[in-house]
């Protein structure tokens, strides 16, 4: 799980992605596929992140 970049830890929503391995702290680019109340639910994505 992760969050947006801009969202604040503790206060704001979470994305729930699939992944086969992620390390803490990197970014990752996720398609967005869905949503569970205040959460987003995705997958990760193949594109690679561009800042």
């Amino acid at each position: 799980m992760g969050r947006i970049e801009y969202d604040a830890p503790d206060i704001d929503c979470l994305v729930y992605f699939s992944a086969d391995f992620v390390e803490v702290g990197n970014t990752y680019k996720v398609r967005i596929t869905g949503y569970d109340g205040y959460d987003l639910i995705g997958e990760l994505s193949n594109e690679e992140f561009t800042e």
